[in-house]
């Protein structure tokens, strides 16, 4: 499907708009006004954006994320068993450019749900084994029967698509065949903790509903699960990330942004409160 909505045209907006606000109403005109069957689903997905980040929103997102998140800790202390969980918000650029991406490869809009995220590390282990997995399990299947219990709606989802995974490329990473979640949220999981992805990269995640129709992605990892992630085997997850936005053409250069929020200081540093290229990592 196609976008009449030229790539200088998005970054054109990005880089002369004072504000986060002011930007998404350009677009949201931009592409409202090639009149085009692409552009405008571009256009229910940005709208979409926009009012799943609005700061009550999000305020009451948080006090509800907050319960959830005393509930796991204080179960999890009673085990003896260290957990950390941090939340962000995905950044407004990244959300176009996937938006982009999924119409670029013939994928519903609607499979596009990661607007906001938390993500729990459980345990403390350097290397994993089949506690650690077993563990995560749980975790999976704690925070399901919580959220449900309170209100939350659980999605389908879509199952691993990546299978190519060889164990000889990446011998540090531990394979667990037993699997403890719950049968009754089997099609609501996407389980890369088994179906590793073929650059190594771990977890399991699933996409829950607030009671007010936040969409959420939920993500569960081990401490080993997430240092690969980011510093050591399975890096290439990011670099993969960055190769397959190249597809959309959409490459924004940050010195260029005006936005009166959104600074660099002369160490490169990035100050981006509004979350335009940076997703927001929030305290709950």
């Amino acid at each position: 499907m196609k976008i009449l909505t030229t790539m200088e045209e998005i970054a054109e907006v990005i880089y002369t708009s004072k504000s986060l606000e002011v930007m998404q109403e350009r677009h949201i005109k931009l592409f409202e006004s090639k009149k085009n069957l692409a552009d405008t689903l571009i256009v229910g997905k940005l709208r979409e954006y926009v009012q799943m980040t609005k700061k009550n929103g999000l305020e009451n997102l948080a006090r509800k994320l907050k319960g959830y998140e005393k509930f796991m800790k204080n179960s999890f202390d009673e085990m003896g068993i260290e957990t950390e969980m941090s939340f962000r918000t995905k950044d407004y650029v990244g959300f176009l450019k996937k938006a982009i991406l999924y119409l670029q490869k013939g994928k519903p809009l609607g499979r596009l749900m990661d607007i906001h995220g938390f993500r729990w590390i459980i345990g403390t282990q350097a290397e994993d084994d089949e506690l650690s997995h077993n563990l995560c399990d749980l975790a999976v299947n704690m925070s399901l029967l919580y959220l449900t219990s309170h209100g939350w709606i659980l999605m389908e989802a879509e199952p691993p698509i990546e299978t190519e995974f060889n164990p000889d490329d990446h011998p540090d990473i531990y394979i667990n065949s037993k699997n403890l979640i719950f049968r009754v949220f089997e099609n609501n999981i996407k389980d890369y903790l088994r179906c590793i992805k073929s650059n190594g990269y771990q977890r399991t995640h699933f996409y829950i509903k607030s009671p007010e129709g936040l969409l959420v992605e939920g993500q569960f990892g081990t401490r080993a699960m997430n240092e690969r992630a980011e510093h050591g085997s399975s890096e290439n997850h990011f670099d993969y990330k960055d190769e397959r936005y190249k597809d959309v053409g959409l490459v924004i250069d940050p010195f260029k942004i005006t936005s009166a929020k959104f600074k660099i200081d002369e160490d490169g540093i990035i100050t981006d409160p509004e979350g335009i290229i940076e997703s927001i990592i929030m305290k709950i």
